[in-house]
């Protein structure tokens, strides 16, 4: 009998913990639902930040690229040059520059908008215009100029063969000077290879297809020429300094400035063209040339 009230008082007590059990489970389970909203705003928010951290990246690498890359592709050079022109007919021999110059605009066309390795890219170079002058000195008056054996070693080398000196004993003094220039366009193959901030070093080799003139004394020859042009530069921004090599073959006609006032030359029925085109062969002349140069990048 004791054994059953006892039974009956433990049913009780658990039927009064009853609806306490389940209110707190009630309670658990309703402050579990902030708690896992918190989570996922968490998360999302983690989400956009790196999304966002992403797109600032790639925004700062293109911004780098657009200012290395897109710009200062134009340049404008001017330089010194160090010329050499060989006579390659009737008997050779060389002349060296006593002073000389260039000056050329152009553009880099690159062939392809992301760099490979993130800091190369290949082009072309397109030189618009580019313009040549050189002056020596007709140490041995070849062409009409006063002989003067002093001093020839700076100027002039000998490949084989003296011409003979003309005489001039009597004869009205002529300058010896001798001037040659050519105005061409160039292009050709270029890479740029970008190691560090703005820093770019270049390389190229160009085609220059080439008129060009040559003056001395009262003759003018004057003819068109192939040059090649092969070379580097160092670029910080818009400062570039570079060196160049430069090498050609003309094939020049003669004409003599003397009948231009000649009446009796104008008498026999010539023409300018006559003229322009020489009473001799052609001459075939070789030259090359070392170019050092400053250039600005646009």
């Amino acid at each position: 009998m004791m054994r059953k009230y006892v039974y009956i008082i433990i049913g009780v007590l658990i039927g009064l913990s009853c609806p306490a059990m389940a209110q707190g489970i009630h309670e658990a389970s309703s402050s579990s639902q902030p708690t896992d909203s918190l989570v996922q705003v968490i998360d999302s928010l983690r989400q956009t930040v790196t999304a966002l951290s992403g797109e600032i990246k790639e925004n700062k690498e293109n911004e780098r690229l657009q200012e290395v890359w897109g710009k200062h592709r134009k340049y404008m050079n001017i330089g010194y040059v160090s010329q050499s022109l060989t006579r390659k007919e009737n008997g050779g021999g060389t002349w060296k520059s006593e002073i000389g110059f260039n000056y050329g605009q152009g553009r880099t066309y690159y062939l392809h908008k992301k760099p490979i390795l993130g800091m190369i890219k290949f082009g072309i170079d397109w030189t618009f215009y580019d313009l040549n002058f050189v002056k020596y000195k007709d140490k041995f008056g070849v062409f009409g100029g006063n002989a003067d054996y002093l001093g020839y070693g700076d100027y002039y080398y000998e490949d084989g063969y003296l011409p003979p000196l003309p005489d001039t004993e009597g004869d009205e003094e002529v300058s010896d000077d001798m001037m040659q220039m050519e105005i061409s366009t160039q292009v050709g193959p270029s890479v740029t290879i970008n190691p560090v901030s703005h820093l770019k070093v270049s390389g190229y080799f160009r085609v220059a297809p080439s008129y060009s003139m040559l003056v001395a004394s009262e003759e003018l020859y004057h003819g068109y020429g192939t040059f090649f042009t092969l070379g580097g530069s160092v670029s910080f921004k818009i400062i570039s300094i570079g060196i160049e090599g430069r090498w050609g073959n003309t094939k020049y006609n003669n004409i003599d400035l003397g009948n231009l006032e000649d009446e009796e030359y104008w008498d026999e029925d010539a023409s300018m063209g006559d003229m322009l085109k020489g009473e001799n062969d052609k001459i075939k002349w070789k030259t090359g040339s070392m170019r050092f140069y400053i250039s600005i990048r646009l």
